[in-house]
C-alpha cells in the first residue's frame, strides 16, 4: 500500500490513481454522476481551448501549397451550382478526369466539404474564412473524439484530456489545420473515430451499429484514403476484445469472445475496400498506379537497388516517426522530397543505425504485447494493441511500404498516426513510469554491503522528487509546444512566409526555391524571383517549373524569344505539361507567327479539351 502521507498525487490524480480513501468516499453511483459531468465539461475544455489555439491564427491565412489545386483550379468548386454526382465520381481531389494521368486521389466526401463553404466563389475572403473555420472546428472535434476513445480504454478524466489536449496542441498537426487541402485528412479522422466509437459500443442497439458503421467507415475512407484505417482497426479490436459477462455463482466472470461482432467487422472491411476499388477500376483506365517523379519522391527511381530502396523506406517512416515524438526538437517543413530526405546507399550510413535501434524496440514492445495477449487476454493488453495499431495502420497507407505516394513524408499524412502515439504515452508508457516510481518509493529496501548498512532515504526522495517533476515537465511541454504551434501557425499564412521560413530553416530544395521564386513574382519582385528561380534550377536541372515561371515573367516582360526559349526547355523536360505549351501559343501569336501559335495551341488542347485558356487563344490564332 502506498504512504498516503508520503506519496506526491500530482501526476497520481491526472493519470486516475488516487487514493484508496477518495474510492471509499464516493459511491457507485454518485461518483458515475460525476464522471458525466466531468466528461461533459472537459470535452467543452478541450472544444474551446483548441478552437482559441487555432482560429486566432489560421482565420485570416490566405492560400498556401495545394490550394491553389483543390480549390481555385478545380472546377467542381468553381461551379456556382452544386456539382453533378457524375462529375463528382468521376474525379479526382483536383477536379481533373479520375484517368490515368490522375494521381488518383478520390476524396469526394472532401470536395464537397469544400464546395459547400467555397462553392462559386473559391478566391473570395469571406470563402476562406469559412473553409478555415471548418478546418478549425474539425480539429476540435477530432481533440474531443480522441478523448472519448481514451475514457472508452479504461483512461481517467486527468489522462483522457491530457492526450486530447497533447494532439490538439502538437506541431506536426498544423498542416493539416492551416492547409485548407489538410482537411482530408481531419474528415477522414473524423468519421474514422466515430465510426470505432460507434461500432465498438457494445451496448448499443446491433442494427443500428453494423448500419451506421458502414456509413461512417464509406464517409471516412472517402474523405481521405488513410480513413480506411478505422475500419481495419475496428476488425483486428474486435477478433482480439473479450466480454466479461457476470455471472451468479460466488461473483464469479465468464470471459466470452465477440464472436457475431468479428466477422462483420471484416465484412465491412471487405465491403469498403470493394467499393473503393470499383470505383477506381471504373475510372482509371486499365488499374493502373499514378506515377510519380523522382523529385516528388526519390524512391520511385526505377534503377534504385533493392537493399537501397529498403534502407531508406525503413529510415523515411523512422524519420516520420521523429516528428511525432520529438515536437520541439524536429524541423518542420512543408517540403520534405529530393536533398531533404537523401536516399540511403551505404550500409555504413548512420541513419542505418537510428533505423536498426527504432526498429528494435519496436519488435520488443510488439513481441511483449503478443506474448501478454496469447498468455492472458486481458484489457490492458488489448488496449495496447489497439493503440499500436492506431500508429501503424494510418502511417502504412502513407508510408512507402506497400505503394508509392507522391512523397517521401508529409506532415499532413501524420496527423491520424499521432492518434495513437499520444494515447500509447499517456494510457501506457506514463502510468507505468507512475506505477515504477510509486512502487521504488514506497518499498522498504536497505543494502547491506557487509560490514556496512547503507539506507536509501535519499534514494527515495530522489524518486519522489522525479514523481513530481514529471508533472511540472508536462505543463512546460505543453506550454512550449502551443507557442510553437502559434509560430507555425504564422508561417502558413500566406506563401511567401511558408516559403521564405522553409528557405531559413529547412533543406534548400528546388520545389522551395521555385515556390519562392513564385511568391516574389506574384508580389512583382521580379529580380528575385528570378534569383530564386535561376537556384532552383541549379539544384534540379530536371524539374520544368522554374523553366515555365522564367518564361511567365518574360512574357510579362515583352520579352517573347527569351520567353519561348523557357517555355521549350519546360516543354523537353516535361512533354505533357499544357501550360507551356499555351503560353508558347499566346507568345508566337504575339510575335506574328500564326502558324506556330496554331500548332503550340492545338497540342493544349489535345492534352487537356478542357482547357478553356487554350481554347480561346485557339480562337484567337484562327481568327474566330
Amino acid at each position: 500500500m502506498v504512504n498516503n502521507t508520503n506519496t506526491p498525487l500530482f501526476i497520481a490524480d491526472v493519470l486516475g490513481n488516487t487514493r484508496e480513501k477518495n474510492k471509499q468516499v464516493c459511491p457507485p453511483q454518485k461518483m458515475r454522476c460525476c464522471c458525466n459531468c466531468q466528461q461533459l465539461g472537459t470535452s467543452f475544455l478541450i472544444f474551446i481551448t483548441t478552437t482559441l489555439v487555432h482560429y486566432t491564427g489560421c482565420r485570416h491565412n490566405g492560400l498556401t501549397l495545394d490550394d491553389k489545386h483543390t480549390l481555385l483550379s478545380n472546377p467542381l468548386i468553381q461551379s456556382p451550382t452544386f456539382p453533378s454526382y457524375q462529375n463528382l465520381l468521376t474525379s479526382d481531389y483536383w477536379g481533373q478526369v479520375l484517368d490515368e494521368r490522375s494521381h488518383q486521389s478520390f476524396r469526394p466526401i472532401t470536395t464537397v466539404s469544400f464546395w459547400i463553404d467555397a462553392g462559386g466563389a473559391p478566391a473570395s475572403d469571406l470563402s476562406i474564412y469559412r473553409l478555415h473555420r471548418t478546418n478549425i472546428l474539425l480539429h476540435a472535434i477530432c481533440a474531443v473524439l480522441i478523448e472519448q476513445v481514451a475514457l472508452k480504454h479504461g483512461a481517467s478524466i486527468g489522462a483522457s484530456v491530457l492526450a486530447s489536449l497533447f494532439f490538439a496542441v502538437h506541431p506536426v498537426v498544423t498542416e493539416a489545420v492551416a492547409n485548407i487541402s489538410g482537411r482530408a485528412e481531419l474528415l477522414g479522422c473524423c468519421f474514422g473515430l466515430l465510426y470505432y466509437l460507434l461500432f465498438t459500443s457494445w451496448d448499443m442497439n446491433k442494427q443500428v451499429r453494423y448500419s451506421l458503421g458502414v456509413i461512417l467507415s464509406l464517409l471516412a475512407t472517402f474523405s481521405k484514403e488513410s480513413g480506411y484505417a478505422s475500419t481495419i482497426i475496428v476488425s483486428v479490436y474486435c477478433w482480439l476484445k473479450w466480454k466479461r459477462n457476470n455471472s451468479n455463482n460466488n461473483n464469479t466472470h465468464r470471459w466470452t469472445r465477440l464472436t457475431d461482432e468479428a466477422p462483420v467487422a471484416t465484412a465491412i472491411v471487405a465491403i469498403v475496400g470493394a467499393v473503393r476499388l470499383q470505383f477506381l477500376k471504373a475510372n482509371v483506365f486499365g488499374g493502373s498506379q499514378p506515377l510519380f517523379t523522382v523529385i516528388d519522391n526519390p524512391l520511385t527511381n526505377a534503377s534504385l537497388s533493392s537493399p537501397s530502396l529498403l534502407m531508406s523506406t525503413a529510415y523515411i517512416n523512422v524519420k516520420s516517426l521523429s516528428l511525432l515524438l520529438n515536437p520541439l526538437g524536429s524541423t518542420l517543413c512543408p517540403d520534405y522530397s529530393g536533398p531533404a530526405c537523401p536516399i540511403i546507399t551505404e550500409v555504413q550510413d548512420y541513419r542505418n543505425f537510428t533505423t536498426v535501434v527504432v526498429l528494435s524496440v519496436l519488435f520488443v514492445f510488439c513481441y511483449i504485447c503478443v506474448e501478454r495477449f496469447r498468455r492472458k487476454n486481458s484489457p490492458n493488453t488489448v488496449t495496447g494493441i489497439v493503440l499500436v495499431l492506431w500508429w501503424l495502420v494510418p502511417m502504412s497507407i502513407a508510408s512507402n511500404v506497400f505503394f508509392h505516394v507522391g512523397f517521401c513524408i508529409a506532415e499532413r499524412t501524420l496527423y491520424t498516426p499521432l492518434i495513437g502515439i499520444v494515447l500509447l504515452v499517456f494510457l501506457i508508457v506514463l502510468p507505468q513510469c507512475q506505477r515504477l516510481l510509486i512502487y521504488v518509493e514506497s518499498c522498504q529496501i536497505d543494502i547491506f554491503i557487509h560490514p556496512t548498512r547503507i539506507n536509501l532515504t535519499m534514494f527515495k526522495r530522489t524518486v519522489r522528487w522525479l514523481f513530481n517533476g514529471m508533472g511540472v515537465a508536462l505543463v512546460v511541454l505543453f506550454i512550449a509546444m502551443t507557442k510553437r504551434t502559434v509560430e507555425r501557425e504564422h508561417v502558413w499564412s500566406s506563401n511567401f512566409h511558408l516559403w521564405s521560413h522553409a528557405e531559413q530553416e529547412c533543406v534548400g530544395t528546388s520545389r522551395v526555391m521555385n515556390n519562392l521564386g513564385k511568391a516574389y513574382q506574384r508580389m512583382g519582385k521580379n529580380e528575385l524571383s528570378k534569383i530564386h528561380l535561376r537556384k532552383a534550377i541549379a539544384l534540379d536541372p530536371s524539374s520544368n517549373l522554374p523553366h515555365f515561371n522564367l518564361g511567365m515573367i518574360a512574357q510579362k516582360e515583352n520579352d517573347c524569344a527569351t520567353a519561348l526559349t523557357h517555355y521549350t526547355k519546360s516543354i523537353q523536360l516535361h512533354p505533357l505539361h499544357v501550360a507551356s505549351y499555351n503560353n508558347m501559343g499566346a507568345c508566337a501569336l504575339q510575335m506574328g507567327h500564326r502558324t506556330k501559335a496554331v500548332d503550340y495551341l492545338h497540342k493544349a488542347c489535345e492534352l487537356d479539351p478542357t482547357n478553356e485558356g487554350a481554347k480561346r487563344n485557339l480562337k484567337q490564332a484562327l481568327g474566330q
